[in-house]
């Protein structure tokens, strides 16, 4: 329904949880997809940015319920070489931080090829 909405650049997913239903999603409506490991490697940066863009209050939403609640249950395990990755909460947990992981995701795939320390760092960006 939404790719009916707006134009879907593309889908950064999670191997383990939804390589099938985003398959269908580039097979049967042409979504491209990217892959994005749920690895220090792969988060360090984009969480880099995130943070900073908040910090800078240049990344804000519509003060959504659902992603207040879940930035509260945020944490990042920061490894010997400085790079940090989001910390699930326990699997039996009510806590859920879902929307913030999609939220680095979406932002590492919208600056990708952008250079650092440009446009969005003068221009604050809506997420919804």
């Amino acid at each position: 329904e939404l790719s009916e909405v707006v134009r879907i650049q593309e889908v950064a997913f999670d191997r383990t949880f939804a390589a099938d239903i985003t398959l269908a999603w580039e097979q049967d409506l042409g979504i491209p997809r990217l892959e994005f490991p749920q690895t220090t490697q792969m988060y360090a940066g984009p969480i880099e940015d995130y943070e900073r863009l908040v910090i800078q209050g240049n990344l804000r939403h519509p003060n959504n319920p659902g992603l207040n609640w879940q930035a509260g249950h945020c944490e990042c395990f920061t490894d010997s070489k400085g790079r940090k990755t989001l910390v699930k909460p326990k699997h039996n947990e009510v806590k859920k931080i879902d929307g913030m992981a999609a939220g680095v995701m979406g932002l590492s795939r919208a600056l990708a090829g952008v250079p650092r320390g440009s446009f969005y760092d003068n221009h604050p960006m809506e997420i919804a």
